[in-house]
């Protein structure tokens, strides 16, 4: 009886699912590629709207949308859509995939923040041909707060850190890597000063060899 009565439950809360839970359980385990292919789809549709205003009213909408959100940067929201759009249907970099994002989120924050201290530091209810001509809602939300806190140049100060911080976390590049790398050619131009200069000239054709 008790297996029954297990059966009968089962059933159910199998015809009480939803067709949207159905739906969503279906598409699970081609989550990636269905959103690798509305983001390919969403950039075709941008950048006929943004870049030749040829998508109709859906074209201008998303326009409207992209460019309040991104300001200036929105004309290049359909290649960042259709790149990220490509890494999922290709399924590459799998494992990074939240690791980039996050750093092109904070790269954006701090990018979008410093073109909008740039274009005026409008306020985030600025409107929105203030917001498209600036870094959009997302640079107004980053830099509006911080001026109005520490200042214009400390907002400044705090939207450079962020977009460092977002290239080096979407790179995967520590920063102990670039300051490597600034330091090479300092570091191999006080070896040539100590060296003899039969040793230095022949050390330079090595190289050009």
């Amino acid at each position: 009886m008790a297996t029954k009565s297990k059966k009968r439950s089962k059933s159910k809360k199998s015809k009480k699912e939803s067709p949207a839970r159905r739906v969503a359980r279906h598409l699970a385990p081609q989550a990636a590629d269905a959103i690798g292919i509305g983001l390919v789809v969403l950039a075709i549709i941008t950048a006929l709207g943004i870049w030749f205003d040829a998508a109709g009213p859906v074209g201008r909408f998303l326009n409207a949308v992209v460019r309040g959100t991104f300001g200036v940067a929105g004309y290049a929201f359909p290649v960042v859509s259709l790149w990220w759009g490509l890494i999922l249907v290709r399924g590459t970099a799998e494992e990074d995939r939240g690791r980039m994002f996050v750093g092109l989120v904070f790269a954006l924050m701090g990018g979008l923040g410093l073109w909008s201290l740039f274009s005026g530091n409008p306020a985030p209810i600025a409107g929105l041909r203030p917001l498209a001509r600036g870094g959009g809602v997302v640079g107004s939300l980053t830099a509006w707060p911080l001026s109005e806190l520490v200042s214009v140049y400390g907002a400044a100060a705090v939207c450079l850190g962020l977009l460092i911080l977002g290239v080096l976390v979407f790179t995967a590049t520590p920063l102990s890597a670039v300051w490597e790398f600034l330091r090479r050619p300092r570091e191999d131009e006080d070896a040539d000063e100590g060296e003899d200069p039969p040793r230095r000239r022949r050390r330079r054709d090595e190289d050009a060899v």
